[in-house]
């Protein structure tokens, strides 16, 4: 009869003990996305000669930069007045100042029809 309790107590801490959960390797690669609403910089000489931007801009192509998204990251930029947008990589990173969201050349200024004055846009773009 000890015997029997014995090997009874023995399979059910066996039982009890032995349940262990493992970590799977299978991570599930979520889909990051950044955007953001503000004012551009519209790029000029006098903002590189006065140290505002770092980086030169040719104003003929199109060109985006942006201080943190990575470069070639495939970014949609919209503005809202009158919703046109263009989609463009990033070109390079770049420093200037934190009340712009992004520096941009004076032709996707033109092709998105932006107020130089008061140039809003909306940035969009899935994150690498």
């Amino acid at each position: 009869m000890k015997l029997c309790k014995v090997i009874f107590i023995f399979l059910i801490s066996l039982f009890v003990f032995s349940c262990a959960t493992f970590p799977s390797n299978k991570t599930i690669s979520e889909k990051k996305y950044f955007s953001s609403s503000g004012f551009a910089l519209v790029y000029d000489k006098s903002l590189f000669e006065q140290k505002i931007i770092n980086k030169k801009i040719n104003n003929e192509k199109i060109v985006v930069m942006h201080n943190l998204l990575k470069i070639n990251t495939h970014v949609k930029l919209t503005n809202p007045i009158n919703s046109k947008s263009i989609t463009t990589k990033i070109f390079s990173k770049a420093e200037y100042p934190n009340i712009f969201n992004i520096a941009v050349s004076k032709k996707v200024a033109n092709i998105l029809e932006l107020d130089l004055k008061n140039p809003y846009l909306d940035v969009y773009c899935k994150r690498v």
